[in-house]
């Protein structure tokens, strides 16, 4: 008798799992085709429902605003079954999504901290998608989630996060490249700035981001542009200087700043340069060789990953190219308005020239003539006088076209030492200089020493040989005042303009020198009315390093 043994496998299952397997694949290539976040979120929720059967699901994703994690895509029948959809903050999902971690619950509500205590769902699968939020899966069943729905539902999520990953990616280097060309478009220091620390809240995903300035004279590194979640950290600080005893934080940013080198703190309370109770814990600084710090941070430690450097990178190398622009760009206009102001200038000489000469030669051929008619010599001193007038013209004119060049060399200079050296080579009779205040400032000292030759000599021509002339400081500059009788206020817009004079024997130059001065300083002019009466020249906006009074 012959016999025959079957054996039967039952591989439903297998072909079922393989099923789902290859069609999760086919899903996967709509994933990487999305082109938003919102996109990636409805397909990652669709394939759960359509192809692992996840008839109850949801992705929610992580709000900052909203403080916790928001639905963005959920399936039909959670819709139906849901009577609102809620944004959890505590609760078995988020601490799925807080710890990174798959949790599978075959009753949910055996769970310590479940949200929602009367909720009729029993199953539960939480997938974590890094980041940007979780998958929820439920089911009103026990135990309706097995180690296959467990696989494949973590394989979903892991492409899920892939394709949120390239989504933001790809967001964040198209505003990369948006901010970057806006940072080429920029007409100041300040915008440039503010754009650059405003694009790390978008691009890098930080709130306490800023850009800290050199102070050369100071050698302290002032915060320039902040946003006012690290103003708030740093409230305390007004500036970091140089070789602060004791002042870990200010002696760590002045490292990095002279190293040159980009640095990156992966956890502020280890590292041994740093106070360990900062709560600032990561942070990427990129120094600008002579502008400053760029500085982006963060609370958690290890918060920014490789592509957040190459990004931060990039930001601030196109930052420096853009200041050195903007300097480059703000010269040239400077160079040109005051180039635009010589020519007027030179155009206004050649006019005053040609009338004021006009008058002495008229004066030396008479003289001449009569000399020649009469042979009378004492038309002589007449013929002199005028020559002595056209003389006097010409070296102001020449003067006056010298000072109104750019200045290319200044240093620290004293105002009490520069005034006491200008009144020692004048001749000033009994005239008497007071030096109430000294200060230094930056700037051309022979230009300076004209400027103050010119205003002495200026006044002891009109307020007389016995006037008192004072000089003292103002908040940012200086005066030079006197006792004589003052201007007239309807004068007083005019005692600058060329040939402008009050006397016979005046040029009409030594104030239109004294404005050009100032000008190529970039110093405001002014006139106003000394405690005497008499006339004081006011000289404001300089660089002023140091202020003292003397006795």
């Amino acid at each position: 008798m012959e016999s025959v043994v079957c054996s039967l496998t039952d591989i439903t299952d297998r072909h079922r799992r393989e099923r789902r397997l290859e069609k999760l694949h086919e899903a996967t290539r709509d994933l990487y085709d999305a082109k938003t976040k919102q996109e990636v979120a409805q397909i990652t929720s669709d394939t759960a429902d359509a192809i692992l059967d996840f008839e109850l699901n949801g992705v929610h994703f992580y709000d900052e605003q909203a403080g916790g994690l928001k639905p963005v895509a959920v399936s039909d029948r959670t819709q139906r079954v849901t009577d609102e959809l809620v944004t959890f903050n505590h609760g078995i999902a988020w601490e799925a999504f807080q710890s990174g971690e798959i949790r599978q619950y075959d009753d949910i509500h055996t769970a310590d901290n479940i949200y929602n205590p009367e909720s009729e769902f029993r199953s539960g699968l939480y997938l974590p998608l890094g980041e940007y939020g979780i998958l929820l899966a439920n089911s009103t069943q026990r135990g309706d989630f097995d180690d296959s729905d467990v696989s494949l539902g973590q394989l979903l999520a892991e492409n899920a996060k892939s394709a949120l990953d390239r989504v933001e990616r790809e967001r964040r280097l198209a505003l990369l490249q948006e901010r970057t060309s806006a940072l080429m478009q920029t007409t100041t220091a300040d915008k440039t700035v503010d754009l650059t620390v405003g694009a790390a809240a978008e691009i890098l995903g930080t709130n306490l981001s800023g850009f800290i300035q050199e102070d050369e004279r100071e050698e302290v590194l002032r915060p320039l542009s902040t946003t006012d979640a690290l103003a708030a950290e740093f409230s305390t600080y007004e500036g970091f200087e140089y070789g602060a005893d004791g002042d870990l934080i200010s002696t760590f940013l002045w490292d990095v700043y002279d190293s040159g080198t980009p640095e990156y703190v992966g956890d502020a309370s280890d590292h041994p340069a740093l106070p360990s109770d900062i709560s600032v814990r990561s942070a990427l600084l990129y120094p600008l060789e002579s502008y400053g710090l760029l500085v982006f941070a963060a609370k958690a430690p290890d918060a920014f990953d490789r592509t957040d450097k190459r990004f931060g990178w990039i930001l601030a190398s196109t930052l420096e190219t853009a200041l050195e622009r903007v300097d480059r760009e703000r010269l040239l206009r400077d160079q040109t308005q005051k180039l635009t102001r010589q020519n007027q200038q030179l155009e206004e000489f050649a006019q005053t020239v040609t009338h004021d000469l006009r008058n002495p030669l008229q004066v030396l051929r008479g003289t001449l003539d009569g000399v020649r008619k009469t042979t009378d010599v004492n038309h002589l001193d007449r013929g002199y006088r005028a020559l002595d007038r056209m003389e006097t013209l010409i070296d102001d004119v020449l003067m006056l076209a010298q000072e109104g060049q750019l200045i290319d060399d200044t240093e620290m200079v004293s105002l009490a030492s520069l005034a006491d050296d200008c009144w020692d080579v004048l001749e000033t009779a009994d005239a008497e200089l007071m030096i109430n205040d000294d200060m230094e400032f930056e700037a051309d000292s022979g230009r300076v020493r004209q400027l103050l030759e010119n205003l002495f000599a200026n006044a002891v021509t009109h307020a007389g040989t016995d006037v008192t002339v004072t000089v003292g400081t103002l908040t940012n500059g200086f005066f030079v005042s006197d006792d004589g009788p003052g201007i007239d206020p309807v004068e007083r817009d005019q005692i600058f303009t060329d040939g402008y004079t009050s006397t016979r024997s005046g040029t009409g130059f030594g104030l239109s020198i004294v404005k050009q001065i100032a000008d190529a300083h970039d110093w405001d002019a002014t006139i106003a009315e000394s405690p005497s009466g008499g006339a004081q020249i006011e000289f404001t906006g300089l660089d002023v390093a140091s202020t003292q009074t003397d006795s």
